[in-house]
Formats: structure tokens, sequence, C-alpha cells
């Protein structure tokens, strides 16, 4: 029973990891660790499951798969995820783009959610799955 439960973990976490990965290599950076914790609940329909899965903090569960980098800048947390040699042409490709008229913040707007919130959508059919 023990050995399924880590079964099941390890397929949490890769599940996790991948969408966390979607969200990071389709977004411009900086994307903060708020921005994905909000994107995951957003697009996974329930929050990162921290708690349940044994941790304490989300950067914590999310530097256990090794597939992930923290800096701490003016209080947030940014996220980078390091790319494989799959994923590594989309963020070339992300880093390129241009700004539409509409994704650009207004002056004064703090808004940070937003890149993350537009980069799963825009580079992927949502259906749930990957």
């Amino acid at each position: 029973m023990s050995q399924n439960n880590n079964n099941n973990k390890e397929d949490q976490l890769k599940q996790i990891a991948l969408v966390v990965m979607s969200l990071i290599n389709s977004t411009k950076p900086p994307c903060t660790l708020r921005d994905i914790l909000f994107d995951f609940q957003e697009f996974e329909g329930c929050p990162l499951p921290i708690r349940s899965l044994g941790y304490t903090f989300a950067e914590e569960l999310l530097a256990d798969k090794g597939e992930f980098s923290f800096q701490h800048r003016n209080g947030e947390t940014v996220v980078t995820a390091k790319p494989s040699e799959k994923s590594g042409h989309i963020v070339v490709l992300v880093m390129e783009q241009n700004e539409s008229y509409k994704a650009r913040k207004s002056p004064g707007s703090s808004d940070s959610s937003q890149p993350c919130k537009r980069a799963m959508m825009s580079h992927f059919n949502w259906n749930g799955n990957f």
C-alpha cells in the first residue's frame, strides 16, 4: 500500500511539474510564484496540493523535482524552468514574441498575474490534457 501511495505521489508531482513547466515556458519572464499559484488553480480547477503531498511551501514542492530554479527579488519569488531539449525552442520563441497592444500593461498597473494567465491558453489548445 505504501508503494502505491509513493507511485501516486510521484505521478502527481510529474503532472504538477508538467503544468508548471508549461506555464513558465510559455510566459515572458519574470514569472512569480504567486502568478504560478494563481494560474495553476485557474487551469487545473484546484489549488496546488502542497500540504496533501506532504510539503509546507509551494517552493519546496517545486524544488523537489529539480526542474525549477528560484530567485528572490523585491519580496517576490521568481521561478524559472530549466529548459529541456523539447522545451528550449518554446522559451526562445516566447522571449522573441512582441506583446500585442492589449497585452501590455497600462502605466501604473501592478497586476503581475497577466503574463502567466495568458500563457497557457495562447500556446496550447487547452482541453485539460497535455
